[in-house]
């Protein structure tokens, strides 16, 4: 079983995910955050947080069993905005630069632009809505 990203936006001690596969950018990501720093933005993988890994595989008794999954104060959340100038700056250099990403285990730059594009309506939205996300690692 593989490793993907998906979208997280935190209302409140609540979060909604959206589920959508985007594993080109976990098996790509020390390239798309090579490309992130010399585009001079946060790499991409600064977003990402770990806390569905480590509520799932919790033996040291983090978390309190709960039928509502991890609390939302147990992540690190991120203003939107600046995750949308790392996705949308990697976009642009991807969608006008051809060979930016070297194809790995299957991965393309094609591949990568598209998972990045998906994540563009949500983050707008998370930031129209004043609210705050994370990539989630989710296995």
């Amino acid at each position: 079983m593989g490793m993907t990203i998906w979208l997280n936006v935190r209302t409140g001690e609540k979060h909604e995910s959206d589920g959508a596969d985007r594993s080109a950018i976990i098996d790509l990501q020390e390239q798309i955050d090579f490309l992130a720093t010399s585009l001079g933005v946060e790499p991409l993988s600064t977003f990402f947080d770990e806390t569905d890994l480590r509520y799932n595989m919790d033996e040291g008794e983090e978390f309190e069993e709960s039928d509502n999954g991890w609390p939302a104060s147990a992540a690190i959340w991120h203003d939107p905005k600046n995750v949308l100038l790392t996705v949308e700056s990697l976009c642009n250099h991807l969608e006008s630069n051809q060979n930016a990403i070297t194809e790995t285990d299957g991965w393309g730059q094609d591949d990568v632009l598209e998972d990045l594009t998906t994540l563009v309506p949500g983050l707008k939205a998370a930031a129209a809505a004043e609210r705050t996300v994370h990539l989630l690692v989710v296995m």
